[in-house]
Formats: structure tokens, C-alpha cells, sequence
């Protein structure tokens, strides 16, 4: 009796077990493929930082600017297109080694280390989307990837200034109002309360990567501390001078290191000369 009952259940048991087995490893495996898909590697080449497969980060000798394009098949978008001629030859290099035909060129703002090469790379197909003529939300196609052009300010002038969204990838190419390797640059019509609103905005976005206007790509929690570190301790700095009934020449005996512990990542040129140009930007704005 036994022996026949289990007889009849063997086969059922054995096929419950393989679509159990079954049913685990497919999942496992999708799940697998999702976390993978959300994690983009950062490889950085000799002449460009690779992001993923399909990102691709140039950086110039003028405070270490980026210039990035972002292929999708054999098309290609440019963000940002440097100021000098060797910027401008690694990126069409590049482009010609890997028959890429640009599509259509981002500028983040009209800065001449983000603008001065663009009638170089434009062509007659070309109408290049600047802060001047872009839409909020604008998404721009090139292959089968969406980029959404966000208004962000405090680095230039009131609706002087975007960044770009990879959405496939959830990836910030972000300008100027995100730098690393530089101090957050505010001196050249940016305004710190601005800045600091749009840096608040854009942390709680969790990108995956975020690409600087400036300097390498690192951890994004890296990235946010620099800046909050910065336009924090240096604003609280301006404000007691200002409260102590001090003027703009009490402004020289705030030493960079009162606003930055780690001073060690900053590109050195006239580190000091942009430090007070900073900080007379904040007074100025702070008693106008």
C-alpha cells in the first residue's frame, strides 16, 4: 500500500522540486540582470573616462573641464565642447576611430572653457542647444537613449545654465554646478543661495554617476560633501565677518582651510585667487 502510494506521488514530488528549481534559478538570474543593469562602471582610459559602454568623458587642461559624448549605436551627442585645439582634436579622434557621426551638440552655459570649440564640431545639421534656446524637461534623442535638459542654477546667470539627464542610465552630466577637483566656482555670476538650493535638488535625485563640470568622476556622496563643505563653511565665514561689522579687505583672513579640511584633491593654479574671489562674491551678495 505504501509501496503504491508512493509510487503515484514520486513523479508528482519530482516534478514539484524541478519547477521549484526551476522557478529559483530564473529568478536569480533576473535578478542578477537588474542589479547589473543599475550598476555602471567608471574605467578611466589614458585620453578618456569610460562610463558604462556608451559614456564617454573627456577632460581638457583648462581646470580639468569636461567635455562628454554620449553614443548610442554609431550616433552620437556632445555636452560641452572645451576651448582648446587638443580638446578638440581627442574627442573627434575618438570619434573618427569609432565612426561615430555627432548628431547634436549640449551646451551647459556660455562659459568660454564649455563653448569656445563649437563652431568646430557644428555642422550645417547641427542647431546646438544652449541654456538660450532649451526648454525645461526637453528631452533630446540620439539612438535609443532619452537626454532630458534640466535647468540648474547658481553657477551663471538666472537661466544661464543646464545640465543633462541620461535617463536610461540615470546619469547626471551636470556643468558647472558640480565640480570636483576645483572649489564650487560661484565668482563668474554665480550666487551661492541659488547653488545651494539647486546642489539640495539634485542630491535627493541619486543618480548613479554624476559627471562634474570639473575634475573626475568619483562617489557622489564625495561629490555633494565637497560642495556642501565649501559654500557652507565659507557663507558662515562671510556672514561673521559681516556681523562683526568687518569689510571686504577682513575677507583675506579667511584661509582656504577654514572652509575645507582636505585641500589635497584641489587642481593648485590660483587656488588661492579664486578662494577670495569667492568669498567677495558671497559678501557682495550677502550685503546688497
Amino acid at each position: 500500500m505504501v509501496k503504491s502510494i508512493l509510487k503515484k506521488r514520486v513523479p508528482f514530488l519530482l516534478a514539484a522540486v524541478i519547477a521549484f528549481t526551476l522557478s529559483f534559478v530564473v529568478g536569480c538570474s533576473n535578478l542578477d540582470e537588474s542589479v547589473k543593469g543599475n550598476i555602471l562602471e567608471v574605467v578611466k582610459k589614458e585620453k578618456w573616462t569610460e562610463i558604462g559602454k556608451d559614456i564617454f568623458v573627456f577632460t581638457g587642461d583648462f581646470y580639468l573641464v569636461n567635455m562628454v559624448l554620449v553614443t548610442s549605436g554609431k550616433d552620437a551627442v556632445l555636452i560641452d565642447t572645451g576651448m582648446y585645439e587638443t580638446e578638440y582634436r581627442n574627442v573627434m579622434d575618438f570619434m573618427n576611430d569609432k565612426e561615430l557621426k555627432l548628431k547634436n551638440i549640449i551646451i551647459t552655459h556660455m562659459h568660454e572653457d564649455h563653448v569656445t570649440n563649437l563652431e568646430k564640431f557644428k555642422t550645417e545639421d547641427i542647431v546646438p542647444i544652449t541654456p538660450e534656446n532649451a526648454e525645461n524637461n526637453q528631452v533630446i534623442k540620439v539612438g535609443n537613449k532619452n537626454l532630458r535638459i534640466i535647468f540648474t542654477e547658481g553657477h551663471y546667470k538666472a537661466q544661464g545654465h543646464i545640465s543633462v539627464e541620461i535617463e536610461d542610465e540615470n546619469v547626471l552630466i551636470a556643468g558647472d554646478v558640480i565640480c570636483n577637483n576645483i572649489i564650487p566656482p560661484i565668482a563668474a555670476g554665480g550666487e551661492i543661495d541659488e547653488l545651494l538650493k539647486t546642489l539640495k535638488i539634485l542630491e535627493k535625485k541619486n543618480y548613479s554617476v554624476i559627471i562634474p563640470g570639473h575634475g573626475e568622476v568619483v562617489e557622489n556622496e564625495l561629490l555633494f560633501k565637497r560642495q556642501f563643505e565649501y559654500l557652507n563653511n565659507a557663507k558662515s565665514k562671510v556672514e561673521e565677518v559681516i556681523q562683526n561689522g568687518g569689510e571686504m579687505s577682513d575677507l583675506d583672513d579667511i584661509k582656504l582651510t577654514d572652509c575645507i579640511e582636505d585641500t589635497s584633491y584641489l587642481y593648485e593654479l590660483r587656488l588661492n585667487y579664486l578662494h577670495k574671489r569667492s568669498l567677495e562674491t558671497i559678501y557682495q551678495q550677502l550685503t546688497k
